[in-house]
C-alpha cells in the first residue's frame, strides 16, 4: 500500500458560505405556539434557548378550547384546522431546528396522532406576514360541549 500523500491543491478562496449541503430538508422552522408552549407556562423549557422572533395571531380565525376546572386551572387547549370559525389566535413565534422541532416538539405535541401540524400565516405585532407551523388537533371539532371559543391561553 502507498501511504504516501497526494499533493491536493489548496484553493485559499474558500468560503464556508459556499459550501451548502442541499438535502432537501429545512434545518431551522418558524413555529407559531400557544397553550402551554408560551413564555411562562410548563413546557417552555423545551424551546426557551430558541430565538424568539415575537408575538402576534393567526391570521386567519380558527376555533381553540380549553376546559377549566373548578379551581380555575386550565386545560390542555386544541386549536382546532376549521378557518374562519372562531377567533384569530394569539401566539408566540420561534426558530427552531429541525431536530428540536421533530425529535422534541412533535412527540409532546403527539404529532401526528393527538396533534398535527401545519404551515399558516402568522401576523407579527409589528404587521409582518409570515408563515410557521402550528399544532392543531388531529380530533374534530366538538360544537356540543359548553366550552367557550378562546383567543387566548
Amino acid at each position: 500500500w502507498d501511504t504516501t500523500p497526494y499533493d491536493v491543491p489548496v484553493d485559499d478562496n474558500w468560503d464556508d458560505d459556499d459550501f451548502s449541503l442541499d438535502d432537501g430538508f429545512e434545518r431551522n422552522h418558524l413555529i407559531a405556539v400557544y397553550g402551554t408552549l408560551k413564555h411562562g407556562e410548563c413546557n417552555n423549557d423545551l424551546i426557551s434557548g430558541s430565538n424568539f422572533i415575537g408575538t402576534g395571531q393567526t391570521a386567519d380565525a380558527y376555533p381553540m378550547q380549553y376546559s377549566v376546572d373548578a379551581y380555575g386551572y386550565k386545560g390542555i387547549p386544541y386549536v382546532y384546522n376549521d378557518a374562519g370559525t372562531g377567533h384569530q389566535i394569539q401566539v408566540e413565534v420561534y426558530e427552531v431546528d429541525d431536530d428540536l422541532m421533530r425529535e422534541d416538539i412533535d412527540i409532546l405535541e403527539g404529532h401526528p396522532t393527538h396533534y398535527t401540524r401545519q404551515q399558516v400565516d402568522i401576523q407579527l405585532d409589528n404587521d409582518e406576514v409570515i408563515s410557521a407551523w402550528l399544532y392543531f388537533s388531529a380530533h374534530k371539532l366538538n360544537l356540543q360541549t359548553n366550552q367557550p371559543m378562546q383567543s387566548v391561553y
